[in-house]
């Protein structure tokens, strides 16, 4: 247990005077602040208590269980690895851009707090889970993913969320771009090959934006913003439908599908980036 604010692999930080090994059990107290900077960190498990605060700047690798209850933030070069346990949120943990935590296959995160997950235009957070999501409560995760300015270009995303209303996306975020009463969203339709963009009317038809299904999207101006999508996260498989439309309206359809990467993680496309890929399993 902590005995006051300090860095994770210094004895003094503790009160059994000894930095943690992979066999003890950690618990960061309330109103500590414990900081993972110069190296790495290991523990068996890890707590933090309400009002206690846990910093990642390096690897952190916990073999078990970890709860929090007050605040984890995976920093710039931090790392935040479950080898082999659930998570347990009800406090705040965040991921900065270009950062990631990883938990073992078959696990599960219980979420009632708030996850949080950040991007600019080349760094994304990652947050790897094949097994179980379980939100309670006020629980929920908020995805800033980057997007293109509409001067610049357009983006062809998907939410990295689950349960995402698309009227309350674009509510959500004034930077997203804007025509007339249209936003800068909308989907692809290959019974004609068309694009469309929303109206705050279209979206409310739509609901909520479908898992594994890709769209146009563009923030206003031409440097980009972060977009936030809130809701779940996928944790197990998600299927799509193709649809071939090559022959609808007298050959205007196509076969193409737009679809879209569902987690809030990177996933592997090809037999080079992974034996479980997109391609070999389709």
């Amino acid at each position: 247990t902590s005995q006051n604010s300090g860095n994770w692999n210094s004895g003094s930080t503790w009160d059994s005077g000894n930095v943690p090994t992979d066999s003890d059990n950690v618990i960061i107290a309330d109103s500590h602040t414990i900081n993972v900077l110069n190296s790495n960190g290991v523990a068996e498990t890890v707590t933090v208590n309400e009002g206690g605060k846990l910093r990642i700047y390096q690897s952190l690798v916990i073999d078990n269980t970890a709860v929090n209850n007050g605040t984890i933030s995976v920093n710039t070069g931090g790392s935040f690895t479950l080898s082999d346990g659930d998570f347990t949120n009800t406090g705040t943990f965040s991921i900065a851009k270009g950062r990631s935590m990883s938990m073992a296959d078959g696990t599960t995160l219980n979420n009632s707090g708030s996850i949080i997950l950040t991007s600019d235009s080349n760094e994304y957070a990652r947050l790897k889970l094949n097994g179980t999501y379980s939100q309670t409560g006020s629980g929920n995760v908020t995805y800033g993913r980057f997007v293109t300015g509409v001067s610049a270009n357009w983006d062809l995303i998907g939410s990295p969320t689950t349960n995402t209303d698309a009227a309350d996306f674009i509510s959500a975020n004034g930077d997203i771009a804007t025509s007339g009463s249209d936003y800068g969203i909308g989907p692809y339709n290959n019974n004609n090959n068309t694009w469309t963009t929303w109206s705050n009317g279209d979206a409310i038809s739509n609901g909520v934006l479908t898992s594994g299904k890709g769209y146009q999207m563009a923030a206003s101006g031409s440097s980009g913003a972060a977009m936030e999508f809130t809701g779940g996260i996928n944790a197990g498989s998600v299927s799509v439908s193709v649809i071939n439309n090559d022959a609808l309206n007298s050959g205007s359809g196509t076969r193409f599908n737009l679809l879209a990467n569902p987690y809030p993680s990177f996933i592997n496309v090809n037999s080079s980036a992974g034996t479980n890929n997109v391609i070999g399993t389709n």
